[in-house]
């Protein structure tokens, strides 16, 4: 949870459902999709989207997206962070479900990329948050000395939790971002960070 994307993301989706001549149903509250940790994919099948139209859908929101990117901005405090974190000589992985042009176009946007030893997003074919296999097929393979309870997992929905829970990792729920706080009190935690620093203090 480094970047504050809901403003992109709920551009994006407007102007999507506008430019098909059709509009958001009703009662449906696009921050808190975006809060539950939903793949694109999840909530245009949940904002009414037939499952045959999901992959044209989701290119023209990708369209829409990088022209809306610039609205993301990075929570405070996360380029100081990482840099103390890498300097202290952590291995930084990024994982996403977003997809991977928006993720790498907004690293490089924000200039933290430079900080991570791997990046994943959301691929066709591929599994993700919060699917255990993430771990063992996609970082496993390129970090074999890596075991999960050496891990902390950070993030701000269920999704992320769940994922921590399902690898064994220890798990910090980032209170300062956008998820469901109830929710991720539900899944449980092992840390709670009020901003993107407190993780120097663990």
């Amino acid at each position: 949870t480094l970047c504050d994307t809901r403003p992109a993301i709920s551009r994006s989706l407007q102007e999507l459902f506008q430019q098909a001549g059709r509009s958001i149903p009703d009662g449906i509250d696009i921050l808190s999709l975006i809060g539950n940790g939903h793949t694109i994919q999840e909530t245009l099948l949940i904002l009414g989207i037939t499952e045959r139209l999901i992959p044209e859908w989701v290119s023209a929101y990708r369209r829409l997206y990088a022209r809306h990117e610039h609205l993301a901005c990075l929570f405070d405090g996360v380029a100081d962070t990482l840099n103390t974190l890498k300097s202290k000589g952590h291995c930084l992985l990024l994982l996403s479900n977003k997809g991977r042009v928006a993720v790498e176009s907004s690293l490089q946007a924000l200039d933290i990329g430079r900080f991570f030893d791997l990046i994943l997003a959301e691929q066709p074919g591929q599994p993700g948050k919060p699917d255990p296999s993430v771990f063992t097929q996609r970082i496993a393979p390129l970090f074999p000395a890596l075991l999960p309870s050496e891990c902390i997992m950070v993030g701000d929905t269920p999704t992320d939790l769940q994922f921590a829970q399902a690898i064994g990792s220890m798990a910090c729920f980032a209170a300062y971002g956008y998820g469901q706080k109830d929710a991720c009190r539900a899944v449980g935690y092992d840390f709670r960070l009020e901003r993107f620093a407190d993780i120097l203090a663990i």
